[in-house]
């Protein structure tokens, strides 16, 4: 019997001893796993700081040169004035007749040049009319045409990227027509505005004022 009862104590002693070397493991594992997760959590918010940080940056480095390339622009504009030559321009789009290219309220600069091409964005000031900017959709020599299958230059649609139903302003003009030397199509980009060489006709080269180099997307001038 004295036996048995010192087996039975051992055995006990040995199941407490094992139940509290667990007790102490899972203690343990339940701390590491704690400061594991603080320190992911610790390195996420820190991440998530220095990508805000980055953002920020960026955000202010493109505000930084895009302020520095207009001031630039301006000074150069300036040289130009006080030089009596006028190779840069400024004007703000009135109206959303360019969209989706150019929207109501966007300063663009233009810089003046001798040769123009189809698809160049232009700033033109029609006589009575304010002025804005047009896409050159034909130049001299080409053949013009609007019908009810829509609008070619030399009997081909033009690729464009935004294709927009063209109408003819009324019988203004009597199509096909072929581009004067020396002047070029005018189109808006958003062509139920029918505003362009449809109602005004082809434009002299020499009074163009530029073509578009740079738009700057705001609403508040």
């Amino acid at each position: 019997m004295e036996t048995n009862k010192k087996t039975s104590s051992g055995t006990e002693t040995r199941t407490n001893t094992e139940t509290t070397e667990n007790s102490e493991i899972a203690a343990d594992t339940e701390t590491r796993m704690n400061t594991e997760t603080s320190t992911n959590a610790e390195t996420t918010a820190n991440s998530e700081i220095t990508a805000d940080r980055e953002s920020t940056s960026d955000g202010k480095t493109t505000g930084r040169l895009l302020a520095g390339l207009i001031l630039r622009i301006a000074v150069l504009m300036l040289a130009g004035k006080i030089a009596g030559v006028w190779f840069l321009g400024a004007g703000i789009q009135r109206g959303n007749s360019m969209y989706p290219g150019l929207r109501d309220g966007e300063l663009g600069f233009t810089w003046k040049r001798s040769g123009y091409y189809p698809g160049d964005i232009v700033w033109y000031h029609p006589e009575g009319r304010q002025g804005a900017y047009y896409r050159i959709a034909a130049v001299s020599g080409d053949e013009v045409m609007i019908s009810e299958e829509g609008f070619t230059v030399n009997g081909a649609f033009p690729a464009e990227s935004v294709v927009y139903p063209t109408d003819k302003a009324g019988d203004y003009l009597a199509f096909p027509i072929t581009v004067p030397e020396g002047e070029v199509f005018l189109l808006n980009d958003f062509r139920s505005d029918l505003s362009d060489s449809r109602s005004f006709g082809t434009v002299r080269v020499d009074q163009l004022e530029g073509v578009l180099i740079l738009s700057v997307k705001r609403r508040s001038f």
